[in-house]
């Protein structure tokens, strides 16, 4: 189903990495790396944005364990994203990254046609959220600079 990028030379030694840690833990179902790394418009300062399906929900504790764990085998500051929690528009941009891992394959597909369904059925809520966002504050400064002409 899906339709690998490419990963870009500079990150194979840390996706080899990343995919021999994701192995030895039986509760990581698949890994994607996204963001700049994967778009290559990284800096030096970037971190490196990984996506990752669990079978259960990690706690907190586990979590913070994990991402200590990925940035020690990978050798980069790693931003870990529990996608089985996450909104479905930042899951959306991990799964358009690239799945370095997966346990099981048929899971990580149907995961991702949920994603897919999801973040398509929150678009317009979505849209519309940020046109909002984007309006001019009501009685702003436009609006208060008439009332004091008088």
């Amino acid at each position: 189903m899906r339709k690998d990028m490419g990963i870009p030379s500079r990150l194979e030694r840390t996706v080899s990495s990343i995919r021999k840690f994701a192995e030895r833990d039986p509760r990581i179902v698949a890994v994607y790396v996204f963001g700049s790394r994967v778009e290559s418009t990284a800096t030096e300062e970037s971190d490196l944005d990984l996506g990752v399906l669990f079978t259960s929900a990690p706690s907190l504790k586990d979590r913070v364990r994990l991402q200590a764990g990925l940035s020690e085998a990978s050798g980069e500051a790693v931003d870990l994203v529990d996608l089985g929690s996450c909104n479905a528009f930042l899951a959306l941009a991990a799964i358009r990254g690239e799945r370095l891992y997966c346990s099981n394959p048929d899971l990580g597909d149907e995961f991702e046609l949920y994603v897919l369904r999801r973040a398509a059925d929150l678009e317009p809520f979505e849209r519309e959220r940020r046109r909002l966002l984007l309006l001019p504050e009501a009685g702003g400064s436009n609006a208060s600079a008439g009332a004091h002409d008088s």
